[in-house]
């Protein structure tokens, strides 16, 4: 599922860390043609994440803003 595309993208080692924990906190990830929509029973707002490792930082912070929790990589 996630995985496969996931791998498909040239992707960071830091961004499958990253993708891995967020699998493991609940967030639910739905596949678009450019990246992920990211959302959680908990989230007010979903975000659309994309497969750089410029994306790290977003992710993190939205993980922080909606979810209270730290995200490492």
């Amino acid at each position: 599922m996630w995985f496969s595309v996931c791998m498909k993208r040239h992707n960071s080692n830091g961004m499958k860390k990253v993708i891995k924990q967020l699998r493991k906190l609940g967030v639910i990830m739905r596949e678009t043609k450019n990246g992920a929509f990211l959302t959680h029973p908990q989230a007010k707002t979903q975000y659309l994440m994309h497969y750089s490792e410029k994306a790290i930082h977003p992710v993190r912070k939205w993980v922080k803003r909606e979810l209270n929790l730290e995200v490492k990589f």
